[in-house]
């Protein structure tokens, strides 16, 4: 794999162009975090939205522009090519692939600001560091394609645990009252969404935790100890070993970003 550039975009107005209309010589993976835009792949358009994504493939022709949005809008964006057909699979099936991400959201925006931060400061390894976080990308890509081939019933399951999650990630996760809510088995609940995402529901709970934690350590004036207590972790060790895990680098890393 080859990543030819890691970027944000930020855009104030409706109408603006973001990318002529051109042939592109690579993959193109873009993720809105802000507004909205209204972008074209070859006879097809789609609208993108705060939490949505695209992915386009080598050598189609592209344009996209600002929709109306009382702010600046701002999407993520990397360029890649030399990837194994095989590691791409159904991403190359249509003429792009998009994606309106819930729960997994915030752990693919997180990692998309740390792709941009080794990007740009090139640490040791960092080569290495980005590609890898590029081909977990693409993975969770395949993921959200598998989840589309779910069945509505596997589909609403996962989705009503996902946003309990969402809801309630600060508080200790309550399996039984998860099955409450889907009037199934905590037992049925817990193998049934493994079966169809994957993971544990307390794994996509981690997720969305260190996404919030990331989130507060750059942004808000929280010590360390303050922010692993208000994500429900009581052990400040344990909080710096998922966020570690999941990441890839400590929050204390993280730390030094704030500028407080």
């Amino acid at each position: 794999m080859l990543i030819d550039h890691v970027k944000t975009h930020l855009v104030k107005g409706e109408g603006q162009l973001l990318a002529p209309w051109a042939l592109i010589p690579f993959h193109i993976f873009i993720l809105v975090v802000k507004g909205g835009f209204l972008y074209q792949v070859g006879d097809e358009t789609v609208e993108l939205k705060e939490g949505s994504g695209i992915f386009i493939p080598q050598d189609s022709r592209r344009t996209g522009t600002s929709l109306r949005f009382p702010g600046p809008h701002q999407l993520y964006i990397t360029y890649f090519r030399d990837v194994e057909h095989a590691d791409l699979g159904a991403l190359l099936d249509k003429t792009f692939a998009h994606f309106q991400f819930t729960s997994k959201y915030h752990y693919i925006r997180s990692r998309f600001v740390t792709l941009h931060e080794y990007w740009l400061g090139k640490p040791p390894g960092w080569m290495q560091l980005t590609k890898g976080i590029v081909m977990e990308m693409i993975g969770l890509l395949h993921g959200e394609l598998a989840d589309e081939q779910l069945s509505p019933v596997q589909r609403n399951l996962v989705q009503q645990v996902r946003d309990y999650i969402v809801q309630h990630y600060r508080e200790p996760i309550r399996l039984q009252e998860i099955a409450n809510k889907i009037d199934r088995s905590p037992a049925y609940v817990s193998s049934a969404f493994k079966q169809a995402t994957g993971k544990s529901i307390m794994d996509v709970m981690h997720e969305v935790r260190i996404s919030a934690a990331r989130d507060l350590i750059l942004n808000s004036n929280m010590s360390m100890e303050e922010v692993a207590e208000f994500l429900g972790y009581c052990n400040q060790t344990y909080f710096a070993q998922r966020y570690k895990r999941l990441m890839g680098y400590p929050p204390t890393h993280t730390l030094k970003l704030n500028p407080k």
